[in-house]
């Protein structure tokens, strides 16, 4: 092959590749595929890579996975491009994974719990002046500034 066509996959490392038509119609797959293949058994994950090799294979014009040989493309088979999905298969689950426990420690805390934090906060704080001899100081400035406050 000289050129890779509009739909074949291009195997290699590098941004580049990933913004070929075909290696975005691969990622949009496996995503498609993703739920399915996380919940799968060994057997059914082997019948998934399958089916999704037979769906990129189909593609017109394209549909080949090929990496370069020289100067020329070289088809990888059948073999080498199921290792490649189930490769990204896993790595789009780690990906989920990630992105899940992500998603639970940026959660926005209640009120409640904000003041909590605050007022263990303070008490850490004063039991540290007076710990280290400035608790006479801390008591004047909460005497100012509860002044300050009922003015």
């Amino acid at each position: 092959k000289q050129v890779p066509q509009t739909f074949d996959i291009i195997c290699g490392r590098g941004t580049g590749y990933q913004h070929h038509l075909g290696n975005k119609k691969f990622q949009e797959t496996i995503e498609e595929f993703k739920g399915l293949y996380q919940a799968a058994t060994p057997t059914e994950k082997n019948k998934i890579s399958l089916d999704i090799l037979q769906k990129l294979r189909s593609l017109s014009p394209g549909g080949h996975f090929l990496r370069r040989e020289g100067q020329r493309w070289v088809d990888i088979g059948d073999n080498r491009a199921r290792e490649k999905i189930n490769q990204a298969m896993r790595e789009a689950a780690l990906k989920s994974q990630y992105q899940s426990k992500k998603r639970k420690k940026n959660l926005v805390p209640d009120s409640a719990m904000v003041e909590e934090l605050l007022n263990k906060q303070q008490q850490l704080f004063k039991k540290m002046m007076f710990d280290s001899g400035y608790g006479n100081e801390l008591e004047e400035y909460e005497k100012k500034s509860l002044i300050a406050v009922v003015i």
